[in-house]
C-alpha cells in the first residue's frame, strides 16, 4: 500500500524565625544493667533514622538519559524525569521514531518526515477514554500537561498522527515556558534560550491510560 503524507489539514498543529525549644534533660538510669537494658533500643532507634533520612537514589532509568535510550542518538538526550517513574522498561507502550523526528517550522519538511517514518501506519491504541495527554518534565520546570479531545475513533491512532499531536504538545510547552523561570543551575536547559528546532523526538512513552511522555534530544550547535 502507498502510504500518503498527511494533509495539511491535519498538520495544523493546533502544557520568622522559629523557636527551638530546648532539649529536655533525660532522666539517668539509675544502675549500669539499665543502661544496658536500654541501649539496645536506642541502637534500634538510631537505625530506624538514618534508614528514613537517607532514601536510596533513584535508579538510573528514573530519568530520560543515554543509559535509557538503548540506540544512538544525534544529540544529548533531555535529562526528564520518567512520569510517574515509570521507566522505559515498565512502560506499557513505547512507540520509537525511526528515523527520529527532528522539529522544524517547515510544515512541508515535517510532513515529510512524518510519511518517511517507518511503521507510519501502524495503528497504536492511544487513550480509552477519548483523551489523549502529553506529559513533559522538563529540568528546572513543573511538569507541564496537555490534554487533547480526540474525536470519533480516537482510542486508536496511527505513528504518524501519535507524532503529530506529541509535536504540538512540545511545541506549545517550548511556547509557554518560554518567559517561565527555572531552577535549573545549568542554563543550556532554560527554555527561554531554546530553539525549537534544535529538539528532536526520539520516541513517546505510554506512562498511564491516555497518557503519553516524549524522549526527546537537544541537537548540539
Amino acid at each position: 500500500m502507498v502510504r500518503t503524507a498527511p494533509s495539511g489539514e491535519e498538520m495544523a498543529l493546533t502544557g520568622s524565625q522559629i523557636a527551638v525549644p530546648r532539649a529536655m534533660p533525660l532522666e539517668q538510669p539509675h544502675s549500669l544493667a539499665q543502661q544496658l537494658a536500654q541501649q539496645p533500643e536506642r541502637d534500634q532507634h538510631h537505625a530506624e533514622q538514618n534508614a528514613t533520612s537517607t532514601p536510596p537514589a533513584p535508579p538510573f532509568d528514573a530519568y530520560h538519559t543515554f543509559l535509557d535510550v538503548p540506540y544512538p542518538t544525534p544529540g544529548i538526550v533531555v535529562p526528564q524525569a520518567a512520569h510517574a517513574n515509570t521507566p522505559r522498561a515498565s512502560s506499557a507502550h513505547v512507540v520509537p521514531l525511526a528515523p527520529p523526528l527532528r522539529l522544524t517550522r517547515d510544515r512541508a519538511a515535517l510532513r515529510a518526515q512524518l510519511a518517511a517514518l517507518a511503521g507510519a501506519e501502524r495503528v497504536v491504541p492511544v487513550s480509552a477514554s477519548g483523551e489523549f495527554s502529553v506529559v513533559i518534565k522538563w529540568p528546572g520546570y513543573a511538569e507541564w500537561r496537555r490534554t487533547t479531545p480526540l474525536a470519533g475513533a480516537g482510542h486508536v491512532q496511527p505513528v504518524w498522527r501519535l507524532a503529530v499531536l506529541v509535536v504540538a504538545a512540545v511545541e506549545a510547552f517550548v511556547r509557554e515556558m518560554k518567559d517561565a523561570a527555572s531552577s535549573e543551575a545549568r542554563p543550556d536547559w532554560w527554555v527561554a534560550g531554546i530553539d525549537v528546532e534544535r529538539l528532536v523526538l526520539l520516541e513517546v512513552r505510554r506512562t498511564g491510560a491516555g497518557t503519553w511522555q516524549p524522549v526527546l534530544c537537544l541537537m548540539v550547535e
